[in-house]
């Protein structure tokens, strides 16, 4: 749902048209996650080289958006830092 939603932002041009998809929208929180943790400049995830990523074998992987939202939370709250939070990238 999330996808559809920024595709549909994405594929029009017009500035008024983008805010009426969103303001449409408003009540989606993992939206305003998303919004979020992808635009806010005082978010910060504390890892300067995004790692090479892939399908997580070994169950680190996250099974749903609202598990990658709340993991990447660990890594801007610093709960998680260095090599583990760089390893948990990974998966998420």
């Amino acid at each position: 749902m999330i996808l559809e939603i920024i595709e549909e932002v994405a594929a029009t041009a017009s500035k008024n048209k983008k805010l009426e998809i969103l303001k449409y929208h408003k009540d989606n929180n993992v939206l305003r996650r998303v919004i979020k943790m992808a635009y806010d400049p005082f978010l910060n995830f504390w890892i300067k080289k995004i790692p090479g990523y892939g399908y997580a074998e070994d169950g680190m992987g996250v099974h749903s958006i609202h598990q990658g939202l709340d993991q990447l939370e660990k890594l801007a709250s610093r709960e998680i830092t260095g090599n583990a939070a760089i390893e948990r990238l990974k998966h998420i």
